[in-house]
């Protein structure tokens, strides 16, 4: 019932489905960081799906919802106008995941 949800967790153990990746060569006009595969846009398109039904059927402003792909985590924060994507967080090596479960 997602009408209860207060936070999805996504896992994934395949790193093809990882809708996200981080451009090798720096910040640049032409650079994204959306990988355009089937599998990471199917993904994508579910994350997508979750946060929507979850703002849809709640009186809240905003939502959390994090993507774990394999060796690594992602925080998104979803509103009526889209999503802000955190860094990949290598959770195995990095705190922050655990950080944000702390102070959530």
């Amino acid at each position: 019932n997602i009408s209860a949800t207060e936070l999805v967790i996504k896992f994934k153990w395949d790193p093809h489905h990882n809708p996200f990746y981080t451009p090798t060569n720096g910040p640049g006009p032409t650079l994204h960081f959306i990988s355009e595969t089937n599998k990471a846009m199917d993904m994508l398109g579910q994350i997508t799906d979750y946060a929507a039904a979850q703002l849809g059927a709640q009186y809240h402003t905003h939502t959390f919802l994090v993507l774990i792909v394999y060796d690594q985590a992602y925080i998104l924060r979803w509103d009526r106008k889209g999503a802000t994507v955190s860094s990949a967080i290598h959770y195995n090596e990095e705190p922050h995941l655990a950080d944000f479960f702390h102070h959530y």
